[in-house]
C-alpha cells in the first residue's frame, strides 16, 4: 500500500516538474493571420489524403504537400 502511494506521488511530482512545451503568444505580439492560407483547398486536400493518414507519417506528409492533388495540375 505504501509502495503504491509513493509510486503515485513520484509520478505526480515528475509530471509537475517537467517543463511544458506550450508557449503562450503575448497579446501585443506582431504575429498575424496569413491570408495566403486557403482553408477550403486544405479541406479538399485532406479529403484526398485521408487514406494515407493511417498508413505512415511520410505518406501523409507527401500527400498533403503535393499541390498537384489540390489544383489538378
Amino acid at each position: 500500500m505504501t509502495t503504491r502511494i509513493l509510486l503515485l506521488v513520484s509520478i505526480f511530482l515528475i509530471g509537475c516538474s517537467t517543463p511544458s512545451k506550450f508557449i503562450p503568444i503575448a497579446e501585443n505580439s506582431s504575429l498575424e493571420w496569413d491570408d495566403r492560407f486557403d482553408s477550403d483547398a486544405w479541406r479538399e486536400q485532406y479529403k484526398k489524403c485521408q487514406a494515407f493518414l493511417y498508413e505512415s507519417q511520410e505518406a501523409w506528409d507527401w500527400c498533403m504537400d503535393n499541390e498537384k492533388l489540390v489544383y489538378g495540375q
